[in-house]
């Protein structure tokens, strides 16, 4: 068979398997998960708000009953970003859903199998990447939770390893590391927690593998995928301190969601929710090949251990340190996820961020992965089978698993929607005090005073514009939630936001002016000081990264000319 044959016979067998793994999502129907279809609003809204002059979007601008939410400064962009262009295709949500599911469900495939193919351990690249498809914590996401950032980040994180390790080896060929500056800023856009965990993972292998071949490529990489992020970032974290988070349970008491060690490792797969205390009806088990995986990896970790200490001369990277690597970052993230680690949690309450640490277990299942793939490739024929055995058990329990309801609607529905598309609108800003939202309508209302609104010109979710005639000094509310960014202009000059008496709606006053009507305009914009640092940043990062293409392209055509 020719290698342009074996090439596409394997991308073939690798589709089958990924189509299989996120099976649960080839139906008319959707599946109920816990986020599944707050994505959905999202991604409306996100294309809404684009649509209505918001670049980029930061104010969701029909969720919320129509009162809108700033949750678009705040969570991971990336997947909206990759819905925007079948959106504008007239695509449906829900298979939009679909979509980003498979992409990335494959590039994570195709990255296992590639890392492994151009690696000591070829002979495990199909068990990892089999195991990469149907780990117990991936059946989570796609049965039960539905969380596109975290499948995002699973898919990204061994197409990004791929990258490094090629760019490394290949350090005459720039075209890697300008690769690897696209999959940093991708990464870190998407998912907050994950995005930041997977690039430091990332960051570690490049110091370490760049020790003794360092070069200026690698260093821009980082710097300008870092900085094409900054435009979401830099806000998300200055902004931060104007919502409620950092008083909610969620981001305060994460210790309540500590799991047992029988939870962690034989838990079965089953639809649930995580509430805080003991009991949990969502199952975390890690699955019987990834325990049989776990105490070969904690038995390999402490004979490395052993041999290092004795400093044997046969002490190697391919039999002490990466097992070594592998098992110290697994114990820590399970130690993490389990009740044994209730004092840490409670010493350093910085940690509450994560919000659920089982969430940990998704490193964990990566790195079992990794594992896998290099202990397959080592072992003998028994021990493979032994593999194979449970490797398929696996397989068939995910395969097997059913979603606990299913749904469609047309895509009005997801466009206003009574959901912030928050779990406990914990991005809230700290000014909204509204305890029953009032029937929203696309109108400005008289809160205090005698005044007419004259005339509406444009309304929509990010931008109005319309007449206001004050016989007397006047209050005029807006049913939107008040955000930083927001700009009210009244006959072209700025004027003050009324961020106090109104409970934290759109509000500004008007002085009496009896037959002269004030022209109003309010929208959303970008002026903050850290939308307007980050953007700034991240166009020059953009501009950059061309730049540095081109200059690269242009050597290498002056090269081939001699």
């Amino acid at each position: 068979m020719k290698t342009w044959q074996r090439h596409f016979l394997s991308l073939l067998i690798l589709l089958g398997f990924v189509f299989l793994a996120c099976s649960v999502y080839w139906s008319d129907r959707f599946p109920y998960t816990h986020d599944g279809e707050n994505h959905l609003i999202r991604f409306v809204n996100y294309l809404a708000a684009i649509r209505e002059g918001q670049w980029p979007p930061r104010f969701a601008p029909y969720v919320f009953s129509g009162y809108g939410f700033p949750v678009f400064v705040f969570n991971y962009p990336l997947a909206n970003l990759m819905a925007l262009p079948l959106l504008l295709l007239k695509l449906h949500p829900e298979t939009v859903f679909r979509f980003e599911v498979a992409l990335a469900l494959f590039l994570g495939a195709w990255g296992t199998l590639a890392f492994f193919k151009q690696s000591e351990w070829k002979q495990g690249a199909w068990f990892a990447t089999l195991l990469y498809l149907f780990s117990s914590y991936l059946a989570n996401l796609l049965f039960f939770r539905g969380s596109i950032g975290e499948i995002w980040s699973y898919g990204l994180a061994p197409v990004g390893l791929y990258v490094i390790t090629r760019a490394l080896r290949e350090k005459t060929k720039k075209w890697w590391w300008f690769l690897f500056a696209l999959l940093v800023a991708a990464m870190l856009l998407s998912h907050n927690l994950f995005g930041l965990m997977f690039a430091l993972v990332w960051l570690v292998i490049t110091v370490i593998g760049g020790r003794q071949t360092f070069t200026w490529n690698m260093v821009m990489a980082w710097v300008l995928g870092i900085g094409l992020s900054i435009w979401f970032w830099l806000p998300a974290l200055g902004e931060l301190s104007q919502t409620v988070l950092q008083h909610d349970n969620l981001a305060t008491q994460a210790s309540l969601n500590l799991l047992s060690i029988s939870q962690i490792l034989f838990s079965p797969l089953k639809f649930g929710f995580s509430r805080s205390g003991p009991l949990d009806s969502l199952g975390f088990g890690l699955g019987s090949v990834f325990v049989f995986l776990l105490i070969i990896l904690l038995s390999v970790s402490g004979q490395a251990i052993w041999s290092l200490l004795r400093k044997k001369q046969e002490v190697t990277q391919e039999n002490a340190y990466l097992p070594l690597i592998a098992g110290l970052g697994v114990f820590i993230t399970i130690w993490l996820s389990s009740t044994w680690s209730q004092g840490v949690w409670q010493a350093f309450p910085a940690l509450s961020i994560l919000q659920f640490p089982w969430r940990l277990l998704l490193p964990t299942t990566f790195l079992l992965v990794l594992f896998g793939g290099w202990f397959y490739s080592q072992t003998s024929k028994m021990w493979r089978v032994m593999l194979i055995v449970l490797l398929f058990i696996q397989m068939v329990s995910v395969i097997s698993l059913k979603p606990a309801d299913r749904f469609t609607h047309e895509t009005a529905y997801y466009l206003v929607n009574a959901s912030s598309t928050l779990t406990r609108n914990e991005n809230r800003p700290a000014t909204f005090q509204v305890a029953i939202l009032p029937n929203w309508e696309p109108r400005p209302q008289i809160a205090t005073g005698e005044g007419i609104i004259k005339e509406t010109i444009l309304w929509t979710g990010s931008r109005r514009e319309y007449q206001v005639e004050a016989l007397s000094d006047v209050v005029v509310v807006e049913p939107t939630v008040y955000f930083s960014g927001w700009r009210i202009t009244a006959d072209e000059a700025i004027i003050a936001i009324d961020t106090e008496t109104q409970e934290g709606l759109l509000a500004f006053h008007l002085k009496a002016r009896p037959g002269q009507p004030y022209h109003m305009s309010s929208r959303t914009t970008e002026n903050t000081l850290y939308r307007q640092i980050g953007d700034g940043v991240s166009l020059l990062s953009l501009m950059g990264w061309v730049v540095w293409v081109m200059l690269a392209w242009k050597k290498q055509k002056e090269f081939i000319k001699k």
